[in-house]
């Protein structure tokens, strides 16, 4: 059970976190993978990150050394949520 709580709306699939978002354009994923970068390496904790269709972004968190989801796992989450849904 997670210690955190997610206001996005991540879906749990395969012990993997998974959100998809939509941006008004590539600047603006590209803005948001910075972010999540920034993030990520403060953590020590990467997601997988796929920018497709130009202005989609699919955020995949699992953590790789157990390979299923953790408490880091909804950590990292919260974190990304905080700095790009305010």
């Amino acid at each position: 059970m997670p210690t955190v709580l997610l206001k996005e709306n991540w879906e749990v699939k395969d012990e993997r976190l998974i959100l998809d978002s939509v941006y008004p354009d590539f600047m603006a994923v590209i803005a948001a993978v910075n972010q999540i970068a920034a993030i990520a390496q403060e953590l020590n904790h990467h997601p997988d990150l796929l920018v497709h269709d130009y202005k989609q972004l699919r955020i995949t968190i699992y953590s790789h050394d157990s390979d299923t989801l953790t408490d880091r796992d909804y950590q990292l989450a919260q974190k990304i949520e905080q700095a790009l849904f305010p």
